[in-house]
């Protein structure tokens, strides 16, 4: 599976990390096993690592529909990291996807995975989980 987890329920947060090829397909199954661990909470928040993504397999109606479901719930924090201009434009464009679909949870595209998980860590100890 492109896609690994883990939950640190202690920081209350899903560290998703995609590999390889990236698909429709793999983003459902990703879901769908998040949803089904025990250990998953949807008021967590989410680092979704793009970093070793080396081919999308997506197009924007296929984005359209990933952003049409979200497991996490309002005031969670979503941070994406995407580091080159594809992956960059694919993830603004769920965001933008997203909110169009009425998603309440704060989404936030970064280059740097280290500043992401910043923004995620800061964003629990102020309390907004």
């Amino acid at each position: 599976m492109p896609f690994s987890y883990v939950i640190d329920r202690e920081r209350r947060l899903v560290l998703s990390t995609v590999y390889g090829e990236m698909t429709m397909r793999d983003i459902r199954e990703h879901q769908t096993a998040l949803t089904q661990d025990a250990g998953f909470d949807s008021t967590f928040n989410q680092l979704l690592d793009f970093t070793r993504v080396t081919k999308v397999s997506l197009g924007s109606e296929e984005i359209r529909t990933a952003a049409s479901r979200s497991i996490f719930s309002r005031g969670s924090r979503r941070a994406f990291v995407a580091p080159t201009a594809e992956l960059f434009g694919l993830s603004r464009m769920f965001e933008a996807y997203r909110e169009l679909e009425g998603g309440e949870e704060t989404l936030q595209v970064f280059k740097d995975r280290g500043e992401a998980l910043r923004w995620l860590l800061k964003g629990s100890e102020a309390g907004q989980c």
